[in-house]
C-alpha cells in the first residue's frame, strides 16, 4: 500500500466507525427511545401553569331543568291526579247483543269469566290474558264506562251487554283504588330520563319526550 492511498483508506475507514452510533439512534423505533424530558415552569411561570391546568378540567354539564322548574311541574302534576282513581276490569267483546247477553247469563250461573274471554272475545289485546285490560285511571276511560264502572262492586260484572264501536262488550271489576302520586323523586328521575308515562294525559315540559300508555278501549 503507497503513503497516500494507505491514508486515504483510513480516513474513509475512521469516518465510517464515527457515523455508526448516530445512524444506530436515527433507526430506533420510538417505543426503545427514552421519553422526552418533560419542560416544568420557572417559578416566575407557576400562576400561568396552574391556570392552564384548571381550564383544562371539564366543565360540569348543565341539567336539562333546573328543579325549581320541576317542583312547579311536579305539584301540577300532583293536581291532575286529585280524587282520581285506578280501576282494574276484565273485558269480553263480541260481535252481537245477544252473544254478550248469551255469555252474561253464564258468568251469573257460575261461568268463570277468564275462561269465557279466552275461548270468544274478539278482543285480541285482553282475550289471552283471560279479559284483562290491566289497571287504568278513570281519566282514561270514557264518560259512560266511568260511570258504569262507579257502580260495581269488586268482583261485580255489569249485568248489561254495552253496545261499543267494535261490537258489544262485557265489563267486570276487578278492584279499585285512589291513585298514589309518584314521589317527587321519582317523578323528576322518570321525567328527565325519557320514560314518563302519566296516569293521566299531562304535559311535561317540552324538553322531555314521555311516554305514551295506551287508552283503554271504551
Amino acid at each position: 500500500m503507497s503513503g497516500a492511498t494507505g491514508w486515504a483508506t483510513l480516513a474513509l475507514a475512521l469516518a465510517s466507525l464515527l457515523s455508526a452510533p448516530a445512524a444506530a439512534q436515527a433507526d430506533a423505533s420510538p417505543s426503545t427511545r427514552p421519553a422526552p424530558v418533560a419542560q416544568h415552569a420557572s417559578p416566575a411561570q407557576g400562576s400561568d401553569h396552574n391556570s392552564d391546568h384548571t381550564s383544562a378540567q371539564p366543565r360540569p354539564s348543565r341539567p336539562i331543568i333546573d328543579d325549581d322548574t320541576l317542583r312547579k311541574e311536579y305539584q301540577a302534576y300532583r293536581a291532575s291526579l286529585a280524587g282520581m282513581r285506578l280501576y282494574h276490569v276484565r273485558y269480553i267483546r263480541v260481535a252481537t247483543e245477544e252473544k254478550a247477553r248469551d255469555l252474561i247469563a253464564r258468568i251469573r250461573s257460575g261461568a268463570r269469566f277468564e275462561d269465557l274471554a279466552r275461548e270468544h272475545s274478539t278482543h285480541p289485546q285482553s282475550a289471552a290474558n283471560g279479559g284483562d285490560l290491566g289497571t287504568h285511571a278513570g281519566c282514561r276511560w270514557g264518560k259512560a264506562t266511568l260511570e258504569m264502572l262507579d257502580t260495581l262492586q269488586r268482583g261485580q260484572t255489569w249485568s248489561r251487554p254495552v253496545k261499543g264501536t267494535h261490537g258489544w262488550g262485557i265489563y267486570r271489576l276487578e278492584s279499585v283504588a285512589d291513585i298514589q302520586p309518584r314521589s317527587f323523586e321519582q317523578y323528576r328521575g322518570e321525567l328527565l330520563s325519557g320514560k314518563f308515562e302519566p296516569e293521566c294525559p299531562w304535559v311535561p315540559p317540552v324538553t322531555v319526550a314521555p311516554g305514551s300508555p295506551g287508552m283503554a278501549p271504551k
